[in-house]
Parts: C-alpha cells; structure tokens; sequence
C-alpha cells in the first residue's frame, strides 16, 4: 500500500481518461503539427472572428449592410452591356430601396435614396462612349 494521499479523480477527468483509452483522441487533425495559434500574433477577438467566419455571421447592423448591397449592385449595373438591362437593373434596386426605406426598422439609420436613372443612363453612356472609343477596331 502506498502512503501517498489518494486523489479522488473528478467527473471530467474521468471522462478524459476513459475516452484516451478507447483512443478517441488519437488521429485528430493536426496531430503532431505546431499549433497554428502560437505562430499568429495574439488577438484578444479570435473567438468572435472564427464564430463569425464558421458560422457566416454578417457583422454589419442591417442599415450598413444594406447599403454596402446597394453599392455592390450599382457597380454590377454601371457593367452592365445593354442599355434595357440597365435600366430593368435600376427599376428593380429603387424598388429594394423604396421597400427598404418604408419599413423604417433600421439603426443605424442610413440615408438611401432611390437612385435618378435618368442620371445614371447618361453616365453609363458616357463611360461606354469612352470605352467604345479606346477600343481596338478589327480591320
């Protein structure tokens, strides 16, 4: 008999010891590689940056994040080739944000007007007259 204290082992310990004797812990991923964590300069939000990257949060508030969809569309319109898809395109966001705007539930509040087609149609053919005329001619 030995004369050193006997430890009563804990729940979790328990639970630990079992679960390394049936080896669930052998072969994970990473297994004899460096922790990727220690090479990285710490950063006190890595938990709130992998949350949001596993699980595709938007950390925007809807206001911002709203407005940062309508930019995105308008620099897909502006691309566009077809002067009638352009317009349809256009037709279609002030609709989203006439939608948008009378619902009237977002903070931030952000100031999202309808966009002046008629001032987008001439700036889009401007760009594509420019466009148009930089472009090599086939002979």
């Amino acid at each position: 008999m030995s004369t050193t204290p006997h430890r009563q082992e804990s729940y979790a310990d328990r639970c630990i010891r079992l679960a390394m004797e049936r080896g669930e812990f052998d072969n994970l991923p990473g297994t004899g590689e460096p922790l990727k964590v220690l090479e990285e300069e710490y950063d006190e939000l890595w938990w709130v940056r992998r949350l949001v990257k596993r699980e595709d949060l938007n950390a925007l508030p809807q206001g911002l994040a709203f407005k940062k969809e309508v930019v995105a569309e308008l620099y897909r319109i502006g691309n566009l080739d077809q002067e009638a898809e352009v317009a349809r395109a256009l037709e279609v966001l002030n609709g989203k944000i006439f939608t948008y705007n009378a619902t009237g539930e977002h903070a931030p509040c952000v100031d999202l007007m309808p966009e002046d087609v008629e001032r987008f149609m001439k700036t889009w053919r401007g760009k594509r007259s420019r466009a148009q005329s930089f472009s090599v001619k086939p002979k």
